[in-house]
């Protein structure tokens, strides 16, 4: 049996972004129950917004769909090296996003979809920009250690790391 991994959220810094209060409050529901070490900050003016940006360090910002300031807000997170996801709906047109997605290719997230998005972001939180053979190999690392170390050992009598030095 093995032991649940702890969620890469613990200790991390969010920012929600928004004016609906209500789907701020909802995405840090689901959030704290995945990991209630994360600490959320959540801005619902452009103002307090920027305060908090400049005030702070985060490890990711949330903006919710974009409104006249996204841009400016956008511009700061890049300035300030925060990584960033708009939750756009569908009503949102394409082209007003384009410039971001060239800057940032994970920027955009469908609320139609808000259920994936903590495995996301935890995903991009502990793996950050390695490449998907490293996060391939440390997925496959727990079974070449556990299981194929245990079978070496047996048909072998000595440790799996020493393999250069068997002869079969």
């Amino acid at each position: 049996m093995s032991a649940q991994k702890e969620s890469s959220l613990k200790g991390r810094r969010l920012l929600f972004v928004g004016e609906e209060l209500n789907t701020l409050l909802d995405l840090e529901k689901r959030i704290l129950e995945v990991c209630m070490e994360c600490k959320i900050d959540k801005a619902t003016t452009y103002k307090e917004t920027v305060e908090k940006m400049v005030s702070w360090t985060y490890d990711w910002v949330i903006l919710d769909t974009p409104n006249g300031y996204c841009k400016n807000l956008l511009e700061l997170a890049q300035i300030r090296n925060f990584p960033f996801t708009i939750l756009k709906n569908n009503a949102v047109p394409f082209e007003v996003l384009k410039p971001f997605i060239r800057t940032n290719p994970y920027v955009l997230f469908s609320k139609e979809k808000i259920e994936e998005f903590i495995p996301f972001l935890e995903n991009k939180l502990r793996y950050g920009r390695i490449s998907r053979w490293r996060r391939l190999v440390e997925r496959l690392k727990g079974f070449f250690l556990l299981d194929f170390e245990s079978h070496w050992e047996k048909r072998t009598g000595q440790p799996w790391n020493e393999w250069g030095k068997v002869s079969l």
